[in-house]
């Protein structure tokens, strides 16, 4: 018996055993240009396509990027997507097979993919429409990372931590975040400052 449930844990665990070769469509409305934000009445359609299309699909996943979106899926519904948006009057940028920007992502990306298409199906459930419910499961998913992680812990960390480690990382985690989004402001202002001159220019 032990001998199954380590081979099965191998199985689980093996990068080798998830296929994962998704494909990335990145869309937007025909309205507007590619600094125009999009707005958040595209959510029924991206509804619409889990209902009608993707409900088969057991690692699909959309990501919202303020001026696109994406949908990744396995290739055998892709078709079918791009006809459905297209019939829905959106711009397809880009379709291409999915190299993640991010390394951890690519280090670990059979999991990922799983916990993305996870993260899509509490989207589809509408869970952040209350912000109660939303910090409730935030909460719990978050937590439960990390209370996973417990046994992985350096001694050196815990020594200097104890039990507040996981109140440590989380402030560093929203420390970087917050920089990091003020990167990305000073970024997204440039670029439409950029844009409307040169528009001007017109």
């Amino acid at each position: 018996m032990i001998k199954q449930i380590k081979k099965l844990l191998k199985e689980k665990t093996n990068p080798s055993q998830t296929n994962t070769d998704l494909i990335e469509i990145f869309f937007r409305p025909k309205t507007g240009d590619d600094t125009t934000p999009v707005n958040r009445d595209v959510w029924d359609d991206v509804h619409d396509v889990f209902n009608n299309i993707l409900n088969e699909d057991n690692l699909w996943h959309y990501f919202y990027e303020e001026t696109y979106l994406i949908i990744r899926c396995q290739e055998q519904f892709v078709d079918e997507v791009i006809g459905f948006l297209k019939g829905k009057d959106y711009h397809i940028i880009k379709v291409a097979d999915w190299v993640d920007s991010s390394p951890v992502v690519n280090l670990h990306k059979d999991l990922f993919t799983q916990m993305f298409h996870v993260n899509t199906l509490f989207a589809m459930r509408s869970v952040g429409v209350n912000y109660s419910d939303l910090y409730l499961v935030h909460d719990r998913v978050s937590h439960c990372f990390l209370n996973n992680q417990f046994l992985n812990l350096s001694d050196k960390f815990l020594d200097k931590y104890g039990r507040d480690w996981e109140v440590v990382l989380l402030t560093e985690y929203v420390h970087g975040r917050a920089k990091y989004n003020a990167r990305y402001n000073q970024y997204i202002m440039k670029r439409n400052n950029e844009h409307n001159k040169e528009k001007g220019k017109e």
